[in-house]
């Protein structure tokens, strides 16, 4: 008989078990740098929307071109 690769197979599959583990000691730590990286991230994309908009939309939304400087001359982690 041949074996191609429409061919079951009588192996017994593998089990796998998953053990629950509990987050150790630097757990929290890599969360909360995981938290500030992704709202540095953030504020990195706004600024870097903000500074394509042009002066009449800056207007739409409220902002002049000096509170729009502002905001983008913030370093990054503000």
């Amino acid at each position: 008989m041949a074996h191609d690769a429409f061919t079951t197979s009588t192996a017994t599959p593998v089990q796998t078990t998953r053990h629950a583990v509990a987050p150790g000691p630097w757990f929290g730590v890599v969360k909360r740098w995981a938290a500030l990286l992704a709202r540095w991230h953030a504020a990195h994309r706004s600024r870097s929307r903000l500074a394509q908009l042009p002066p009449e939309l800056l207007r739409d939304v409220g902002l002049t071109e000096d509170t729009a400087r502002r905001e983008l001359d913030k370093p990054f982690w503000r």
